[in-house]
């Protein structure tokens, strides 16, 4: 008989039960305590007060290194309220990454953010940034037309093109960028995580769409991210 690909019983920091992995099939709806998506196939769940995870959630490493802290770890925490992420800008209440040191909050989405993209919108890779690289912090996005400040952005500094970083990485089905999974069931971004290695990242579009897409993206995920477990 093969080797089964998870453990069928753990003990998860965020919760002080035993999470048993279940199939969710026929079962009333529920949504994932570590990313907050709708949960459809097999999640761990706790028997007792039905406190539920996704595969992928439930595997996220704990603590990783991240080039936006050089200088300190980022820990995995429960949101227990609301929290504002430095990356996109946006409110999240699953979990996410923290530097206590530096009060950094990221989204686990915005975590696996790859260090450059490639975006039909533009000619060029786009790099990430950490902060906006103008005096002001601010910047305005070339692919949705908004304001951005404060936040992570992806630029082109030879041409002076500017993205958010949901813009640039937004795939083709999601409207409303931009924080979309980083590492969860699915499509979602939580998967990355769990895939992180030292390096550039690069999100990649077909490039035979580009004149028809031109403010659309097809993103396909690099194997190679930004962020190092620990």
């Amino acid at each position: 008989m093969g080797r089964l690909g998870h453990e069928l019983v753990i003990a998860h920091f965020s919760h002080p039960h035993p999470l048993e992995l279940t199939s969710l099939h026929r079962q009333p709806a529920t949504s994932c305590a570590g990313c907050s998506r709708d949960l459809s196939d097999r999640a761990y769940s706790c028997k007792t007060c039905g406190y539920a995870l996704d595969v992928s959630c439930a595997q996220m490493p704990q603590r990783v290194r991240h080039p936006a802290d050089a200088s300190h770890s980022l820990t995995l925490l429960t949101a227990g309220g609301s929290f504002r992420c430095n990356a996109c800008g946006a409110d999240g209440s699953a979990f996410f990454y923290h530097c206590g040191e530096c009060n950094l909050n990221l989204h686990c989405s915005c975590a696996a953010m790859p260090l450059s993209v490639v975006h039909a919108a533009h000619l060029h890779p786009l790099t990430l940034f950490f902060f906006p690289h103008y005096e002001n912090r601010g910047f305005s996005c070339d692919i949705c037309g908004h304001p951005g400040s404060y936040q992570w952005v992806y630029s082109c500094t030879m041409c002076g093109f500017d993205a958010h970083v949901g813009c640039a990485t937004a795939e083709e089905a999601q409207a409303n960028p931009p924080w979309h999974d980083s590492e969860g069931g699915g499509s979602a971004p939580h998967l990355a995580l769990q895939k992180m290695e030292t390096g550039v990242g690069v999100r990649k579009i077909d490039k035979r769409k580009a004149k028809t897409i031109a403010k659309r993206v097809a993103v396909t995920v690099g194997t190679s991210l930004i962020c190092t477990i620990l």
